[in-house]
Protein backbone atom coordinates (compact mmCIF):
# COMPACT_ATOMS: atom_id res chain seq x y z
CA UNK A 1 0.00 0.00 0.00
CA UNK A 2 1.56 3.62 -0.54
CA UNK A 3 3.78 5.15 2.05
CA UNK A 4 2.49 8.05 4.59
CA UNK A 5 4.73 10.45 1.90
CA UNK A 6 1.67 9.85 -0.89
CA UNK A 7 -1.13 10.11 1.35
CA UNK A 8 0.46 13.52 2.06
CA UNK A 9 0.48 14.93 -0.76
CA UNK A 10 -1.45 17.39 -2.40
CA UNK A 11 -5.14 15.81 -3.45
CA UNK A 12 -4.77 17.03 -7.26
CA UNK A 13 -1.03 15.30 -7.43
CA UNK A 14 -2.29 12.27 -5.72
CA UNK A 15 -5.29 12.00 -8.47
CA UNK A 16 -3.07 12.45 -11.10
CA UNK A 17 -0.43 10.28 -10.62
CA UNK A 18 -3.52 7.73 -10.11
CA UNK A 19 -5.11 8.47 -13.27
CA UNK A 20 -1.70 7.80 -14.89
CA UNK A 21 -1.13 4.55 -13.34
CA UNK A 22 -4.96 3.44 -14.28
CA UNK A 23 -4.21 4.75 -18.20
CA UNK A 24 -0.68 2.35 -18.14
CA UNK A 25 -2.31 -0.79 -16.18
CA UNK A 26 -5.25 -0.59 -18.32
CA UNK A 27 -3.55 -0.02 -21.77
CA UNK A 28 -0.53 -2.30 -21.07
CA UNK A 29 -1.72 -4.74 -18.00
CA UNK A 30 0.77 -4.94 -14.99
CA UNK A 31 3.29 -7.40 -16.64
CA UNK A 32 4.05 -4.48 -19.26
CA UNK A 33 3.60 -1.63 -17.86
CA UNK A 34 6.46 0.58 -17.13
CA UNK A 35 7.27 2.73 -13.70
CA UNK A 36 9.34 5.08 -16.21
CA UNK A 37 6.19 5.95 -18.65
CA UNK A 38 4.33 6.64 -15.46
CA UNK A 39 6.64 8.59 -13.64
CA UNK A 40 6.71 10.76 -16.68
CA UNK A 41 3.40 10.87 -17.69
CA UNK A 42 2.32 12.02 -14.07
CA UNK A 43 5.89 14.34 -14.15
CA UNK A 44 7.41 13.14 -11.11
CA UNK A 45 10.98 12.18 -10.77
CA UNK A 46 11.70 8.50 -10.49
CA UNK A 47 13.01 8.80 -7.33
CA UNK A 48 10.18 10.14 -5.79
CA UNK A 49 8.00 7.37 -7.24
CA UNK A 50 9.81 5.28 -4.61
CA UNK A 51 8.82 7.30 -1.85
CA UNK A 52 5.47 7.01 -3.04
CA UNK A 53 5.65 3.55 -2.91
CA UNK A 54 7.59 -0.04 -2.63
CA UNK A 55 7.39 -0.93 -6.62
CA UNK A 56 5.11 -1.25 -9.47
CA UNK A 57 3.49 -3.82 -8.00
CA UNK A 58 2.90 -2.00 -4.29
CA UNK A 59 1.17 0.98 -6.71
CA UNK A 60 -0.87 -1.35 -8.66
CA UNK A 61 -2.83 -2.89 -5.46
CA UNK A 62 -3.35 0.72 -4.71
CA UNK A 63 -5.03 0.68 -7.98
CA UNK A 64 -7.00 -2.64 -7.59
CA UNK A 65 -8.28 -1.37 -4.30
CA UNK A 66 -9.46 2.08 -5.55
CA UNK A 67 -11.35 -0.42 -7.94
CA UNK A 68 -12.88 -2.11 -5.12
CA UNK A 69 -13.91 0.87 -3.38
CA UNK A 70 -15.46 2.55 -6.48
CA UNK A 71 -17.59 -1.65 -6.73
CA UNK A 72 -18.54 -1.06 -3.50
CA UNK A 73 -20.04 2.21 -3.89
CA UNK A 74 -21.82 1.31 -7.14
CA UNK A 75 -23.09 -1.70 -5.12
CA UNK A 76 -24.56 0.35 -2.11
CA UNK A 77 -25.57 3.15 -4.80
CA UNK A 78 -27.83 0.37 -6.60
CA UNK A 79 -29.04 -1.52 -3.58
CA UNK A 80 -30.50 -5.61 -3.56
CA UNK A 81 -33.63 -5.65 -4.87
CA UNK A 82 -36.05 -5.98 -2.39
CA UNK A 83 -37.74 -9.54 -3.14
CA UNK A 84 -35.57 -12.55 -1.55
CA UNK A 85 -33.44 -14.03 -4.08
CA UNK A 86 -32.42 -17.06 -4.80
CA UNK A 87 -28.62 -18.26 -5.83
CA UNK A 88 -29.60 -17.89 -9.28
CA UNK A 89 -30.83 -14.05 -9.01
CA UNK A 90 -28.35 -13.19 -6.83
CA UNK A 91 -25.64 -14.46 -9.04
CA UNK A 92 -27.88 -12.07 -11.91
CA UNK A 93 -27.65 -8.75 -9.61
CA UNK A 94 -24.08 -9.15 -9.77
CA UNK A 95 -23.89 -9.83 -13.45
CA UNK A 96 -25.64 -6.49 -13.95
CA UNK A 97 -23.74 -4.71 -11.47
CA UNK A 98 -20.58 -5.65 -12.96
CA UNK A 99 -22.15 -4.39 -16.55
CA UNK A 100 -22.82 -1.28 -14.76
CA UNK A 101 -19.01 -1.14 -13.65
CA UNK A 102 -17.94 -1.76 -17.03
CA UNK A 103 -20.17 1.01 -18.45
CA UNK A 104 -18.98 3.37 -15.43
CA UNK A 105 -15.49 2.63 -15.11
CA UNK A 106 -14.50 1.18 -17.67
CA UNK A 107 -10.42 1.43 -17.64
CA UNK A 108 -11.03 0.29 -14.19
CA UNK A 109 -12.91 -2.91 -15.38
CA UNK A 110 -10.42 -3.68 -17.71
CA UNK A 111 -7.93 -3.90 -15.28
CA UNK A 112 -9.44 -5.86 -13.23
CA UNK A 113 -10.14 -8.34 -16.24
CA UNK A 114 -6.66 -8.04 -17.14
CA UNK A 115 -5.81 -9.35 -13.20
CA UNK A 116 -8.18 -12.26 -13.30
CA UNK A 117 -6.22 -13.25 -16.86
CA UNK A 118 -2.51 -13.24 -15.28
CA UNK A 119 -3.63 -14.93 -12.97
CA UNK A 120 -0.98 -12.59 -10.53
CA UNK A 121 0.49 -14.42 -7.69
CA UNK A 122 0.62 -11.58 -5.37
CA UNK A 123 -3.00 -11.47 -5.62
CA UNK A 124 -3.43 -14.71 -4.20
CA UNK A 125 -3.36 -15.97 -0.34
CA UNK A 126 -1.24 -18.88 0.96
CA UNK A 127 -3.00 -21.33 -0.20
CA UNK A 128 -3.11 -20.09 -4.28
CA UNK A 129 -6.92 -19.12 -3.83
CA UNK A 130 -7.99 -15.00 -5.06
CA UNK A 131 -7.64 -12.39 -2.22
CA UNK A 132 -11.75 -11.94 -2.58
CA UNK A 133 -13.50 -11.26 -4.94
CA UNK A 134 -13.61 -12.77 -8.60
CA UNK A 135 -13.58 -16.66 -8.45
CA UNK A 136 -13.71 -16.07 -4.74
CA UNK A 137 -16.26 -14.94 -4.62
CA UNK A 138 -18.41 -16.57 -7.21
CA UNK A 139 -17.33 -19.99 -5.22
CA UNK A 140 -18.86 -18.82 -1.88
CA UNK A 141 -21.78 -17.95 -3.51
CA UNK A 142 -22.64 -21.58 -5.26
CA UNK A 143 -21.34 -23.20 -1.90
CA UNK A 144 -24.33 -21.47 -0.38
CA UNK A 145 -26.26 -22.05 -3.30
CA UNK A 146 -26.01 -25.81 -2.64
CA UNK A 147 -26.52 -25.49 1.15
CA UNK A 148 -29.76 -24.28 0.23
CA UNK A 149 -30.53 -26.43 -2.52
CA UNK A 150 -30.38 -24.02 -5.50
CA UNK A 151 -27.47 -25.61 -7.00
CA UNK A 152 -27.16 -29.12 -7.59
CA UNK A 153 -24.62 -30.56 -5.44
CA UNK A 154 -22.64 -32.52 -7.92
CA UNK A 155 -21.61 -29.45 -9.46
CA UNK A 156 -17.45 -28.72 -8.80
CA UNK A 157 -17.77 -25.04 -7.41
CA UNK A 158 -14.30 -24.27 -8.20
CA UNK A 159 -15.07 -24.84 -11.99
CA UNK A 160 -18.19 -23.55 -11.86
CA UNK A 161 -17.06 -20.18 -10.33
CA UNK A 162 -14.44 -19.91 -12.48
CA UNK A 163 -16.62 -19.97 -15.87
CA UNK A 164 -18.94 -17.45 -13.87
CA UNK A 165 -16.01 -15.24 -13.36
CA UNK A 166 -15.02 -15.46 -16.80
CA UNK A 167 -18.82 -14.35 -18.10
CA UNK A 168 -18.65 -11.07 -15.63
CA UNK A 169 -15.55 -10.12 -17.07
CA UNK A 170 -16.54 -10.61 -20.63
CA UNK A 171 -20.05 -9.85 -20.88
CA UNK A 172 -20.14 -6.36 -20.22
CA UNK A 173 -17.57 -5.96 -23.55
CA UNK A 174 -19.83 -8.70 -25.54
CA UNK A 175 -23.27 -6.98 -24.15
CA UNK A 176 -22.16 -3.17 -25.36
CA UNK A 177 -21.47 -4.63 -29.15
CA UNK A 178 -24.64 -6.65 -29.27
CA UNK A 179 -25.98 -3.16 -28.41
CA UNK A 180 -23.99 -1.41 -30.76
CA UNK A 181 -23.25 1.33 -27.75
CA UNK A 182 -19.97 2.68 -26.25
CA UNK A 183 -19.34 3.53 -22.24
CA UNK A 184 -19.85 7.33 -23.49
CA UNK A 185 -23.34 6.49 -24.65
CA UNK A 186 -24.47 5.42 -21.31
CA UNK A 187 -22.22 8.52 -19.65
CA UNK A 188 -24.81 10.46 -22.12
CA UNK A 189 -28.01 9.32 -20.87
CA UNK A 190 -28.70 6.64 -23.80
CA UNK A 191 -28.53 3.38 -21.52
CA UNK A 192 -30.41 2.77 -18.53
CA UNK A 193 -29.71 -1.15 -17.97
CA UNK A 194 -32.19 -1.49 -15.23
CA UNK A 195 -35.33 -0.13 -17.64
CA UNK A 196 -33.97 -1.54 -20.98
CA UNK A 197 -36.30 -4.36 -21.53
CA UNK A 198 -33.42 -6.00 -24.48
CA UNK A 199 -30.87 -6.03 -21.55
CA UNK A 200 -33.10 -7.03 -19.36
CA UNK A 201 -33.86 -10.27 -21.79
CA UNK A 202 -30.17 -11.06 -22.37
CA UNK A 203 -29.62 -11.19 -18.71
CA UNK A 204 -33.00 -13.54 -18.40
CA UNK A 205 -31.22 -15.50 -21.11
CA UNK A 206 -27.91 -15.98 -19.64
CA UNK A 207 -29.01 -16.90 -16.07
CA UNK A 208 -31.00 -19.37 -18.14
CA UNK A 209 -28.00 -20.79 -19.66
CA UNK A 210 -26.35 -21.41 -16.56
CA UNK A 211 -29.45 -22.43 -14.75
CA UNK A 212 -29.53 -25.30 -16.53
CA UNK A 213 -26.51 -26.47 -16.31
CA UNK A 214 -25.91 -26.40 -12.82
CA UNK A 215 -29.52 -25.99 -11.19
CA UNK A 216 -30.36 -28.61 -8.61
CA UNK A 217 -33.64 -29.17 -10.11
CA UNK A 218 -33.61 -31.63 -12.82
CA UNK A 219 -36.94 -29.82 -14.50
CA UNK A 220 -34.98 -26.43 -15.35
CA UNK A 221 -32.62 -28.50 -16.90
CA UNK A 222 -34.61 -30.86 -18.84
CA UNK A 223 -36.67 -28.17 -20.31
CA UNK A 224 -34.55 -25.17 -20.89
CA UNK A 225 -35.04 -23.26 -23.58
CA UNK A 226 -33.54 -20.13 -25.09
CA UNK A 227 -36.18 -16.74 -24.90
CA UNK A 228 -38.18 -16.45 -28.56
CA UNK A 229 -37.47 -12.71 -28.66
CA UNK A 230 -33.67 -13.24 -27.72
CA UNK A 231 -33.49 -15.65 -30.43
CA UNK A 232 -34.78 -13.53 -33.00
CA UNK A 233 -31.88 -10.82 -32.20
CA UNK A 234 -29.54 -13.15 -33.35
CA UNK A 235 -25.77 -13.65 -32.10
Amino acid sequence: MPKKTFQNLPLKKRKRIEAVAIDEFAERSFTSASISAIVAKAGIAKGSFYQYFEGKEDLYLHIVKLSNQEKGALVREVGLPGNPMDTFGYLRWMLQVGFLFELRFPKLAKITYQAFVEDLPFLKDEQGNPKGGGTFYFNDVLSQGIVHEDVAPWVDTNMASYIIASIYHHFGPYLLRRLNLTPEDFGKGRLDIFEDQLVQDLFDNLLDILSAGIARDPEIRNHFFSKTNITKQGN
